[in-house]
């Protein structure tokens, strides 16, 4: 448990200075680059990321998960790394030579040339599975961190007008591909030069089969994240489609520290089960538990502070799409139910196949819902379709994996809903205050959320009150 607070809290921090620089990125590109600018470079990375999925999404995880359940034996560990290094080049390839025949009579070229650098910088070039799997959070919370950093002050030297797209998603590629090379560097060092031996064409066709789950869950999610933007891009709705890629983008700040639980617990509950120990439940219901803790208040206090965010962070270009931001919030929520159900539940169990068939309904669900509604109420169409598919997702994942764990009392019970009505509390009473005191809001409702969690005696905050005090005391 100690390495798991350890690992959260070297992750959390790196969280937390993430959630920092979007604070200035987001509304600096959108007021300098504007909602058409940002539309393009939504469409044209939409398309690129289902491509970059054909390598990542099918290796990934399963990499990820390899590495941690081999990481105590040298020999099989740098035996199986190799081959999934030649199998991801292999899939590679093909992803290129694809994406080239595709984006050849684009009216979007140039852009895509460009977001050709950041498709090999993804896929050929990255390790950081490798590291996840061996829990070596440090270097790959710092090298991160580095591309953040590098990559804001690259947008604000370089990113000051309409004309400077080209720039952005140079930059973008860039802050990929330079920290990807030089991740391989500790990658060789740990595992050696490559040697004959290491490659087995039995084990490149047993690799097929092994990562034929993921690689299909992995297009299947890609196409369900993105196939929005390019359908509401085929609708000509291009500068709807900048204020809502900003705002989806915007949601994915606020998860961040919740995605850092499932970041961080995924190897361990993968080691736990490879081990056949009892704890990894435990594990599951105490980051359930926090995770709840951290989604309440984000979602309901970004909701009763969103008049004044949207207009300060945005800029006035997006306040008549306030009820669409307002909307999106839900998106929050059912975020951090997918990080319970996915990245605690069904990767660590090998429930692939659970999952490939909820993402597929939940997919061409989607699908119909966007193409149904996009003509009637425009942009708010695919939002309303993101949020449905999302609940069907979660509903089916939920009622397909009960027999493997309840996830319905996980989520359902008695100590969450203390947090829900602390987070209830801490909405009206924020929503009392006036409208323009945003900073004032967010202070008071902070304090009032973490002081009705201790009078409601939830079950994390009792423990923390109780160390707290008994620190204290010595």
């Amino acid at each position: 448990m100690k390495d798991i607070i350890r690992n959260y809290s070297l992750n959390f921090g790196y969280q937390i200075i993430v959630l920092l620089i979007p604070f200035i990125s987001i509304p600096y590109l959108s007021r300098v680059l504007g909602p058409n600018n940002l539309g393009v470079e939504s469409f044209t990375t939409s398309l690129t990321s289902i491509f970059i999925s054909i390598v990542n999404a099918g290796t990934i995880i399963y990499s990820t998960r390899q590495v941690a359940a081999l990481k105590s034996k040298k020999e099989l560990l740098v035996t199986e790394v190799y081959n999934i290094v030649l199998f991801r080049f292999l899939l590679g390839l093909i992803s290129i030579i694809i994406f080239i025949s595709i984006i050849l009579h684009s009216k979007y070229l140039n852009i895509f040339l460009v977001q050709l650098v950041f498709l090999i910088a993804s896929t050929f070039l990255d390790c950081t599975w490798y590291f996840i799997g061996k829990e070596n959070f440090k270097l790959v919370v710092l090298r991160n961190l580095v591309i953040k950093i590098v990559g804001l002050l690259l947008i604000l030297q370089f990113v000051k007008n309409q004309n400077d797209l080209i720039n952005y998603v140079w930059i973008n590629a860039i802050t990929v591909l330079i920290p990807n090379i030089s991740l391989l560097i500790p990658l060789f060092k740990e595992i050696g030069k490559p040697k004959r031996v290491y490659f087995s064409f039995r084990r490149l066709t047993e690799l097929i089969g092994d990562i034929y789950p993921f690689f299909i869950m992995g297009i299947i999610t890609q196409v369900y994240m993105n196939i929005d933007k390019i359908i509401v891009e085929r609708n000509n709705l291009i500068y709807e489609l900048g204020v809502y890629s900003q705002f989806i983008k915007s949601y994915s700040v606020f998860l961040a520290p919740i995605t850092a639980v499932g970041t961080i617990l995924m190897p361990r509950i993968t080691t736990l089960i490879a081990d056949k120990k009892e704890d990894s439940n435990k594990i599951i219901f105490f980051s359930s538990n926090f995770i709840f803790i951290l989604c309440i208040p984000i979602s309901l206090g970004l909701l009763s502070i969103s008049n004044e965010f949207v207009s300060l962070f945005y800029g006035k270009e997006f306040s008549e799409y306030l009820l669409l931001f307002q909307l999106g919030i839900i998106l929050i929520f059912t975020g951090s139910l997918s990080n319970i159900v996915v990245q605690q539940v069904i990767y660590p169990n090998k429930l692939e196949k659970i999952y490939n068939f909820a993402l597929t309904i939940s997919s061409i669900f989607r699908i119909i819902i966007i193409i149904a509604f996009i003509n009637i109420v425009g942009i708010y169409g695919p939002l309303i379709a993101y949020i449905m598919s999302e609940f069907a997702l979660m509903s089916i994942s939920i009622y397909k994996t009960k027999k493997y764990i309840d996830i319905f009392k996980i989520i359902i019970n008695f100590n969450n809903l203390k947090i829900v009505i602390a987070g209830i509390i801490m909405f009206f009473i924020i929503n009392l205050l006036h409208q323009n005191l945003m900073s004032l809001k967010i202070i008071i409702g902070a304090v009032v959320y973490i002081f009705m969690l201790y009078i409601l005696k939830e079950n994390l905050s009792a423990k923390i009150t109780n160390h707290v005090t008994t620190f204290l005391k010595r």
